[in-house]
């Protein structure tokens, strides 16, 4: 058969296939290479493909953990890691002014797992807004040794002085006050949701010679393990 006639043959063929079998028609049309197939993807854009889809997936395995945790109220802010160093006083998150927020919003921790579906989660007081940038947030914690914050104790509202640092206690407790460990403290002071939890008395109180007592603050949290943060403003 000259190459003419073949050729011929070949494309009826191929046109056939096309008409009456798509599948083969393209697997035939490719073999002729009467019609080029799809440019293969380099390995390279394969491998960043695969690392973009690997660290979304990561990062909606995180956001995951926390969707029982995040707030009907306020803006949802992860933490960026401070590892290795795991700073106290300080914590840097990824949210800011570009989002409303300003310096002296409240940051606090949702307690989900105490509150009942239909309701807002409960909060607990972590620190405020120091520093606010346009996509990210300082965050002074409790254990800031300069932090301090009006509080009251227990079901008699005791009046108390939280003073942070890396052990956080209560000052300015009256001498004479009905304080146990156990006691629930929350924040009474401007600027901050009236009530918020921040802790628990932690210990027997000290007493000095003074007319005031002291006690350390227990918190419900390991700071180091904090990764998702609820920011609200005094009005929350």
């Amino acid at each position: 058969m000259s190459k003419p006639v073949f050729s011929l043959v070949a494309l009826l063929l191929a046109v056939a296939a096309v008409l009456f079998f798509p599948r083969a028609g393209w697997w035939f049309a490719n073999a002729l290479r009467l019609s080029p197939g799809p440019a293969p993807i380099p390995a390279s854009e394969l491998a960043l493909e695969v690392n973009a889809l690997k660290a979304e997936l990561a990062q909606l395995g995180e956001v995951k953990k926390y969707v029982p945790q995040l707030p009907r109220q306020g803006v949802a802010a992860f933490v960026y890691s401070r590892y290795p160093f795991n700073f106290k006083s300080e914590l840097l998150v990824n949210v800011g002014g570009n989002y409303g927020l300003r310096t002296g919003f409240v940051a606090a921790l949702s307690a989900a797992l105490a509150s009942s579906p239909s309701e807002a989660p409960p909060l607990v007081l972590l620190g405020k807004l120091s520093r606010v940038f346009p996509d990210t947030a300082l965050v002074q914690t409790v254990f800031d040794p300069s932090f301090q914050l009006a509080v009251r104790v227990g079901e008699k509202g005791i009046d108390a002085l939280l003073q942070g640092g890396n052990e956080p206690r209560l000052t300015l407790i009256p001498k004479n006050a009905e304080i146990s460990e156990g006691d629930i403290v929350y924040a009474a002071a401007p600027g901050f949701p009236y009530g918020i939890a921040v802790g628990e008395v932690g210990g027997a109180l000290t007493t000095t010679k003074q007319v005031f007592s002291e006690a350390r603050l227990r918190v419900p949290y390991d700071i180091s393990t904090v990764q998702v943060v609820t920011i609200v403003s005094d009005g929350s």
